[in-house]
């Protein structure tokens, strides 16, 4: 009973903790979310999301130094057509809660879980993530789903997550591709079932506008030049070999991290996977670095980021891989000990 009532606490501590986030920015604000709002709103009017009015229009409305335009492939939109259906406060809400959930819920992974309930609390990464709305935010709970789904055998969800993890190509290319493997090697109706939502979701794309990829490209640049992002290569490539012995999602999440330019500290949310991977004090110290990025007013480079992300990464990644070479090497050693003489 006492435990389920600590259960219970936190929660509600984290309920509020989020709730305190979200609402630190108006409604019609609606972060990060907005864009992915509006976009939505002229696909369903049938107009031209990222037509240069569009992109006007929206820096008309959207009050932030980065209004430009719908920096998003068009399924992005697709998918996101019941949520405009709504007021944009509550679209905004249910977008910003589904993505937290979801990234809490990445601890039940673990069989340790107990131990690293406190982690995604000091991970500046979710705080930015939720704060601001972002699709990351989302895309990170999409992973975890993922990786769930493959646990519990789900051949139509695995197929779903399949489809929909390339919508966010920073976030999600690599765990889509890696699915495709499993898939062909572990329970190939998942690839029927890919196939039949990436139909749905990336063919009806293309009947409804069969150019989108152009206007989507040319939208970027747009973005690209309003709001630079830092790359963290080559020295990124470093943390890819420290990470290499730990499970294929933490190897994934690194990988999307070391390779994609980085937009701001929310980018770096699938390192959490690293992180709780790492566990123990060496998580709760490596990941808890990255908070200097709320108390003090850092430029977004790639110096920055590599200092309050990257470095303790590579510096906890390569004492828990000396660990557990020294481990494996004590393990061996004993087992020889123990066999008897032929």
């Amino acid at each position: 009973m006492k435990r389920l009532l600590c259960g219970l606490l936190f929660c509600l501590l984290v309920a509020a903790w989020i709730m305190l986030l979200i609402v630190q920015q108006p409604p019609e604000i609606a972060g990060d979310f907005y864009p992915i709002y509006f976009g939505t709103l002229k696909l369903l009017a049938g107009q031209d999301p990222y037509s240069a009015e569009a992109s006007r229009e929206m820096a008309h409305l959207w009050f932030t130094p980065y209004a430009a335009g719908f920096p998003y492939p068009l399924p992005m939109a697709l998918i996101c057509i019941p949520l405009v259906l709504l007021p944009l406060p509550l679209s905004m809400w249910l977008w910003t809660l589904a993505g937290a959930v979801g990234s809490f819920a990445a601890l039940g992974l673990r069989p340790d879980w107990r131990k690293l309930i406190f982690l995604p609390l000091v991970f500046a990464p979710l705080y930015i993530s939720i704060l601001v709305k972002q699709g990351t935010l989302v895309w990170f709970a999409l992973i975890v789903l993922f990786l769930f789904s493959m646990r519990w055998q789900k051949s139509w969800l695995i197929g779903l997550c399949i489809a929909l993890l390339p919508i966010k190509p920073q976030v999600g290319l690599f765990f889509a591709l890696a699915g495709l493997v499993w898939a062909w090697k572990n329970d190939q109706k998942s690839l029927y079932w890919a196939g039949l939502w990436g139909l749905l979701v990336w063919g009806t794309s293309f009947v409804l506008m069969p150019t989108w990829p152009l206007g989507w490209l040319e939208e970027l640049k747009l973005y690209r030049a309003v709001n630079p992002a830092p790359s963290l290569l080559p020295w990124s490539l470093i943390l890819i070999l420290v990470t290499w012995r730990m499970g294929w999602p933490a190897r994934l999440a690194t990988a999307q991290v070391a390779i994609f330019p980085l937009n701001s500290l929310y980018t770096l949310l699938p390192l959490l996977l690293v992180w709780m991977e790492i566990g123990g004090p060496l998580a709760f110290i490596g990941a808890g670095v990255s908070m200097l990025w709320l108390a003090f007013p850092f430029e977004r480079s790639a110096a920055v980021l590599w200092a309050l992300t990257g470095a303790p990464l590579l510096i906890c990644a390569a004492w828990r891989w000396r660990q557990s070479m020294r481990q494996s090497r004590l393990a061996a050693k004993h087992a020889r000990l123990e066999r008897p003489e032929l």
